[in-house]
């Protein structure tokens, strides 16, 4: 009997063949996904430990700041543009995209995650949540970019990326400034900053600059604490970017270590 919100479709989750991995210092795993039935995307969870440390929380949180999401592919179409911090998808984190884009039997779906520091993660565990299957006027959306549909809360006119962050991790030395730069592959809306800071160092750093094409978007100075994954008080930016466009996210460290692995990074609403 159909269900009065999956049209008869039953799964609600899925995860990979082999849920669990461990992940040495700077390695990489991909993680590969074969969808049983009809549905769509929800979100991206993740979840980590790091070596040595029991439980999920707060260890697990620790050893996802240790980790990008370099690749996500929905049939060989990449979701993501540059390096995207792992907290994006914790499963507290306020800033998690929902994805959306319908899969079949016939779907191929992979993650890939590098370890960016010198402690060993175990326990990886990367799953989708799964929503309806969408009606073939969605579909028909995505092949063909058009807004022709009544669920625009989930469709992306044919757009796939949820989420850009810069090419690469970069250090955060002490008294030091440092701007990260993104730049997407097709046209977007920007959705949440995220930054990969843990809490307990988030009035250490101080957000100086947002810039959208040279368009400053802050008055004064941010703390991080604001954009960090499971901040409540993070403003949706809404901003439209077209291909190409530059954003650049400018953090200060006051702080008195480096911070190391930083990799701000925004997700994507639908159009």
């Amino acid at each position: 009997m159909p269900t009065a919100i999956g049209f008869g479709r039953s799964h609600i989750a899925m995860g990979p063949a082999a849920s669990l991995a461990t992940l040495g210092a700077g390695l990489e795993n991909n993680f590969t996904y074969d969808p049983q039935e009809d549905g769509r995307l929800g979100k991206l969870g993740l979840q980590a430990r790091e070596s040595g440390l029991l439980g999920t929380t707060p260890a697990g949180i620790v050893g996802l700041h240790r980790l990008t999401v370099i690749e996500m592919k929905w049939n060989n179409d990449s979701l993501i543009s540059g390096v995207v911090p792992a907290v994006m998808f914790a499963p507290d984190s306020q800033c998690n995209p929902v994805l959306g884009h319908p899969i079949d039997k016939s779907s191929k779906v992979s993650v890939k995650v590098r370890n960016e520091d010198a402690t060993t993660i175990t326990d990886l565990s990367p799953s989708f949540t799964l929503g309806p299957y969408p009606g073939q006027e969605e579909i028909d959306a995505y092949k063909t970019d058009s807004d022709d549909t009544d669920d625009d809360a989930i469709n992306r006119m044919g757009l796939s990326h949820v989420a850009i962050g810069p090419a690469a991790v970069a250090d955060l030395a002490a008294a030091a400034e440092v701007t990260y730069r993104m730049e997407i592959n097709e046209q977007g809306r920007l959705g949440f900053l995220c930054l990969n800071i843990p809490r307990a160092l988030g009035g250490d750093i101080r957000v100086t600059s947002i810039k959208v094409d040279n368009d400053e978007l802050l008055t004064g100075e941010v703390e991080a604490g604001k954009f960090q994954h499971d901040s409540t008080s993070n403003p949706a930016f809404g901003h439209f970017i077209e291909r190409q466009s530059k954003i650049d996210v400018t953090l200060r460290n006051d702080g008195a270590g480096t911070l190391p692995d930083v990799a701000p990074a925004f997700s994507l609403l639908p159009i």
